[in-house]
């Protein structure tokens, strides 16, 4: 068969019998690309697994038909390529692994994936160009048909699917070569090694899902669509005019005629002025009551019938900093407070380890900044803000009060990245409830930056410097076509090493603690929740801690990273 001008050989295998000639090869083999061919896009939503292609060096593309397949011969297959050392070339691993894994495949080393390696190439740089076509065409200069992607893959396989199916796995090798060039050229080849090497935990939740009381939902979704009619029939009296409050035009018209002058009706427009305006502040509230009721919908809907949990989708690099995003839905969305967590339940004689990272994001400044002061302060095991407060106020530690440390927390997770005196008040009004003065806010905002002088110094640098990429502490880059604030450059690369950090510590509890009895179920960007036999969760919940604390370890020297642990029947019990 010619592939745009490439010939290579395609062999449809419907048993084994046909490449028992390949076997030895299959098992020395030092590259495998991989890919499949499926009924349909979840394995656990009755999809099937058709086709399991392998693209080798100097030998025709394996065509494997799991249609046409005994147990045995898969059982064969499988032993075949799980002991295999080679690397494994995919284009989204997940998607195939999850497949492979639900038919008894169960691969769990030497992965590479193109389009995880695309992503850390590409850092933030653009939002598409990471599909198998875009690499394709920019690596090998050459476009794939697509049009057979969604045929039907249940019946008789014409001769252009098997083409189609061989073209994608085929060109694999080369794209991964091409790509392994440029992770090196831009030193980014450790970040993509920690992205493939994820992979393994990441697909592994995803099936282990996590289970929701329906019953508890429906009780909560009650409660909160009562909370929305309130709000509704409130906002209709003090709106008038307005029909439907997610209109934005409706509802700047009406608050126009309130004399409030804004353009916009966005929520960070809003923020500002509901002190001010009962109005703004009750709209807000019907915004994140109306927000809290379409995510609780979307959950019921999202109950597999078979396996009575959720499985969310967990996407590893599709934001700019590194960090996990989740869709379909998104877990790390569920709000804090217990009444919304305690839906989320362990399976009967099994409990939730429930850990994060405590503070992580300002250890990591301290790090980063060299700060003294604040490596000092962790070293000494001071809570953070309380100190801040002290060393603002001068007074001890054990003078400050609940305001106080309240104004302290706005500074720390403002200032540090290089927010300004307006930037500042507003932030620390709407975030944090502390309402303060320019001249207060001018004065707080100078005696912080002098008390925090390495903090000082690398803002300073970052803006002397102002360079178009920052790295973590991993090497992870953000790039930007266009010179972004200040304050986008320095979180950049507090955001991206936290980022390292979990997803060192998914590696490490695949590698040392996840089997069939501990699973992962769930992710929050600096938490992770287990589930996990009752009667073992005292040991495992040490492990854990130690192993989450090894990670953080690797990448910050001068501070230390401590992991909260806490054990109970549902997410709530934290």
């Amino acid at each position: 068969m010619d592939l745009y001008g490439r010939a290579f050989e395609i062999l449809y295998v419907d048993n084994l019998d046909r490449i028992a000639r390949y076997i030895p090869i299959l098992e020395q083999a030092e590259l495998l690309a991989i890919d499949t061919e499926t009924t349909g896009l979840d394995p656990l939503k009755g999809a099937k697994l058709r086709l399991l292609q392998i693209a080798m060096p100097n030998t025709p593309v394996l065509i494997i038909d799991f249609f046409k397949l005994n147990n045995a011969e898969k059982v064969i297959l499988g032993n075949v390529l799980e002991k295999s050392n080679a690397v494994k070339i995919f284009h989204n691993a997940k998607f195939d692994l999850k497949f492979l894994h639900v038919n008894g495949i169960k691969i769990s080393n030497n992965i590479f994936d193109t389009m995880l390696a695309e992503l850390v190439i590409l850092s933030g740089l653009a939002k598409t160009g990471y599909s198998l076509q875009d690499v394709s065409v920019k690596y090998l200069k050459i476009e794939l048909d697509k049009t057979n992607q969604k045929s039907n893959w249940t019946g008789a396989l014409s001769r252009q699917q098997l083409k189609y199916a061989a073209m994608d796995v085929y060109i694999l090798s080369g794209i991964y070569v091409a790509q392994k060039e440029i992770l090196e050229s831009l030193c980014l080849y450790d970040t993509a090694m920690l992205e493939n090497q994820v992979v393994i935990p990441t697909y592994k939740m995803e099936l282990h899902g996590m289970y929701m009381k329906n019953s508890s939902v429906l009780s909560l979704l009650i409660d909160i669509e009562e909370e929305k009619a309130e709000l509704e029939a409130v906002l209709q009296g003090m709106l008038p005019g307005v029909k439907n409050l997610n209109s934005p035009s409706q509802v700047l018209k009406a608050l126009n005629a309130l004399g409030l002058d804004v353009r916009s009706t966005a929520s960070d427009i809003l923020k500002p002025h509901q002190a001010d305006y009962d109005a703004v502040k009750k709209l807000l509230d019907y915004r994140t009551i109306n927000k809290r009721c379409s995510l609780f919908e979307s959950l019921q809907k999202e109950i597999n019938p078979t396996t009575k949990r959720i499985h969310s989708n967990y996407k590893q690099n599709m934001t700019s900093s590194g960090r996990y995003s989740c869709t379909a839905p998104n877990l790390q969305g569920i709000p804090h407070q217990n009444k919304f967590r305690s839906c989320f339940q362990a399976s009967k004689n099994n409990v939730f380890i429930i850990a994060d990272y405590s503070q992580i994001e300002l250890r990591i400044v301290a790090e980063m900044a060299n700060d003294k002061t604040m490596i000092e302060a962790f070293n000494n095991n001071e809570d953070i803000h309380k100190k801040t407060a002290a060393l603002i106020n001068g007074k001890s530690l054990e003078d400050v009060t609940k305001e106080e440390r309240q104004s302290a927390k706005a500074m720390n997770f403002g200032l540090v990245y290089g927010m300004g005196y307006n930037g500042f008040q507003a932030y620390a009004k709407n975030g944090y409830g502390v309402d303060l003065s320019l001249d207060e806010v001018t004065g707080i905002v100078d005696k912080f930056f002098r008390t925090y002088q390495g903090l000082t110094d690398r803002l300073n640098e970052l803006n002397v410097r102002r360079t178009l990429e920052e790295r973590t502490m991993g090497n992870r880059r953000r790039a930007w076509k266009h010179l972004p604030p200040i304050t986008e450059r320095a979180n950049s690369g507090v955001q991206g090493t936290g980022a390292d950090i979990l997803k060192r510590a998914l590696v490490l509890l695949n590698d040392n603690l996840l089997n069939d009895d501990v699973k992962l179920i769930c992710i929050v960007h600096d938490e992770i929740v287990l589930e996990v036999p009752k009667n073992q969760a005292d040991a495992i919940s040490k492990k854990l801690k130690r192993l989450m604390e090894e990670a953080g370890a690797f990448y910050i020297k001068k501070v230390p990273i401590i992991a909260d642990i806490s054990i109970g029947a549902s997410w709530a019990d934290k």
